[in-house]
């Protein structure tokens, strides 16, 4: 569930930076982000406090504490599963808005209405894991969500290679691969 708040960001991003490229120019997101960031940042600096009161301790991260995580094949399982289900969305990320602005034609601001899909279907994959997961067990929501997700990028290709190029045939069938996203990693990464 508190995956789906930090959606929350990524999903209004790409729409609020394809509105502040319309009115004032590209360079504004980056001041945007410029101004928030320093905010928060002095925020957490004047606001939160150290909450490790034992420095000396050996970090949770140990190289030796990682090597032993290495060697449990249950481990490697998930870890390759999260980057697999994680590889789909950064590719279609790295491409899409090239796609959509170039290819197609659309503007940065549809962009960024189209690209809500994505999150909302992301979000629908945490709110079904938070509801679902303890009835249905962890390995098989993982399951169900790495079909939906294979089934969203060959729903795409599919559309590709037939010629059918749009907006609603890229990210609707990203939206399914989101939704499994949203079922796999949270479930991958509790389990790991």
């Amino acid at each position: 569930y508190i995956t789906m708040a930090f959606v929350l960001a990524p999903m209004i991003a790409p729409s609020l930076g394809g509105l502040l490229d319309m009115v004032a120019s590209w360079r504004a997101s980056f001041w945007l982000l410029t101004v928030l960031g320093t905010t928060v940042l002095a925020a957490a600096w004047l606001g939160l406090p150290e909450t490790n009161l034992s420095l000396s301790r050996t970090p949770l991260l140990s190289p030796r504490n990682f090597a032993h995580l290495l060697r449990l094949r249950r481990f490697r399982g998930y870890a390759l599963t999260l980057g697999l289900a994680s590889s789909v969305f950064f590719s279609f990320l790295a491409g899409a808005p090239f796609v959509t602005i170039e290819l197609l034609g659309r503007t940065p601001f549809e962009y960024g209405l189209w690209f809500l899909l994505i999150s909302l279907g992301y979000m629908m994959g945490n709110y079904l894991t938070g509801r679902y997961s303890q009835a249905v067990g962890i390995d098989r929501m993982i399951s169900i969500g790495n079909m939906l997700t294979l089934a969203g990028g060959l729903l795409c290709l599919f559309g590709a290679l037939v010629g059918i190029l749009s907006p609603a045939s890229l990210f609707l069938p990203m939206m399914l691969a989101a939704l499994g996203n949203g079922l796999t990693i949270p479930n991958g990464t509790a389990d790991a």
